[in-house]
């Protein structure tokens, strides 16, 4: 599976997996803008979170790469689970020759 194998849309569709992200400005004490906070998780089709990072940056760029690693994070966790579906159901057709 290459990264291009996947779409991703503005909202939530069934049967998909969910990329939710939250950004915030970071505000010093003295009300100064010093940042932005951005959140990320990764929920599988039924809604089990199964990844979150939280990426800190000095201006707006940083979501941008936020996005970037959200994507990775969410490929990462499904070729995971694909790779663990397969492995099991090789030992499922293994055992039962």
């Amino acid at each position: 599976m290459l990264s291009g194998d996947l779409e991703f849309y503005a909202s939530g569709h069934e049967g998909c997996w969910d990329v939710h992200v939250l950004s915030l400005p970071v505000i010093s004490g003295k009300s100064k803008r010093i940042g932005y906070a951005i959140s990320h998780t990764v929920t599988d089709p039924k809604g089990v979170e199964v990844g979150h990072a939280l990426t800190f940056g000095p201006d707006r760029d940083i979501f941008v790469q936020a996005m970037h690693r959200a994507a990775a994070d969410a490929i990462r966790n499904i070729r995971l689970v694909r790779s663990a579906s397969h492995q099991v159901l090789q030992g499922i057709i293994e055992d039962s020759e």
